[in-house]
């Protein structure tokens, strides 16, 4: 089956004030078919919604994409004319952000909101406009649409207004939703619930799923596959059960390492286990990755990951080391798994 989605070489940057180039994403490659649900893991300043950005042909100003192609549905979205896209965004690619406080328009009421995204990409009559907004709002609110459809978004809650966005999102039932740290302000509970809410989407419209997020316990039973970034670079991509259970990156191993031992068997049993956590387990000091991130002005040859890397070699401050198959569509950028190291 061809991919839905075709990222190849992706490099941009960001200009500064005096006009110097930052890089911000550094030849990014990666492939998400239909119906697939793909992770996107890094902590802050990896490139995650650069990425995002980047895909939707959204950069800020500054932003600049240097070279590389984003092909959709085998059309090369960084080469679209403005119209080509406005006639993509919101009916074949939608994407959703994490605050959803800002994303939607305090004086509009919720089904005018959705109404609007529906009547930018069709011709419906108004009666169509309203049935199918109902119809929307029922596939993310049940029961409770009526309500939240003659609600404004400050009488909702904040689980309630993603859910909005969301039915936004699917409206005109795109081939590929782009979520950017979608539950990033959402409490626990909350967060279950937006995940099960993407799933069954997934499942009903057979859409696809970019999914981006710091946390990699939301993964667990979600993704299909993990995709790490680190710096601007893909260190490491496969499916997610191997990758949480064995990482083969020392950074992602590190990553998964520096979570709270009780949440890790949370995540695993998702069973009434989890409440039986050892109180010397909840008593552990929290591991933490030394050092900081490096910075991406800085033209510093070698891994970007080495300074803060326990597996370290000699070659890692010379070369960058490039992805490699370690298994059965596993793959990490590290030289332990290189013949030339």
């Amino acid at each position: 089956m061809a991919p839905l989605l075709q990222v190849e070489n992706l490099r941009v940057a960001y200009a500064s004030a005096r006009g110097a180039l930052l890089p911000a994403l550094a030849g990014v490659n990666l492939a998400l078919s239909p119906g697939e649900i793909l992770g996107v893991l890094g902590e802050s300043g990896s490139g995650k919604s650069t990425l995002a950005a980047a895909l939707l042909n959204l950069l800020p100003p500054n932003g600049v994409i240097q070279s590389g192609s984003v092909v959709f549905e085998n059309k090369n979205l960084l080469r679209a004319s403005p119209r080509e896209l406005q006639s993509i965004r919101g009916a074949r690619l939608s994407s959703i952000f994490q605050e959803p406080s800002l994303a939607l328009h305090p004086t509009l009421r919720v089904s005018q909101q959705v109404s609007d995204i529906l009547a930018a990409h069709s011709s419906l009559t108004r009666a169509a406009l309203r049935e199918k907004t109902v119809d929307v709002l029922a596939s993310t609110f049940g029961s409770e649409a009526p309500r939240i459809a003659r609600s404004y978004p400050h009488e909702l809650s904040g689980g309630q207004r993603q859910r909005v966005l969301i039915a936004q999102a699917i409206a005109c039932q795109p081939a590929l939703l782009i979520a950017d740290e979608p539950t990033a302000s959402l409490d626990p509970a909350t967060q279950r619930e937006i995940l099960q809410l993407f799933r069954q989407i997934r499942d009903q419209l057979g859409l696809a799923i970019l999914f981006i997020t710091h946390n990699p316990l939301l993964l667990n039973a979600f993704a299909d596959r993990i995709l790490v970034l680190y710096a601007g670079r893909v260190i490491e991509i496969g499916p997610t059960e191997q990758i949480l259970a064995s990482p083969q990156h020392p950074y992602t191993a590190a990553l998964l390492h520096s979570l709270p031992l009780s949440l890790i068997a949370a995540a695993n049993a998702q069973t009434s286990r989890a409440g039986n956590i050892s109180s010397a387990e909840r008593a552990l000091r929290l591991p933490v990755i030394p050092g900081e991130p490096p910075d991406l002005s800085l033209a510093v040859p070698g891994c970007r990951f080495e300074p803060r890397c326990s597996d370290k070699m000699s070659i890692c401050t010379t070369a960058e080391p490039e992805l490699i198959s370690i298994g059965q569509s596993h793959s990490a950028s590290c030289f332990k798994y290189s013949a030339t190291r």
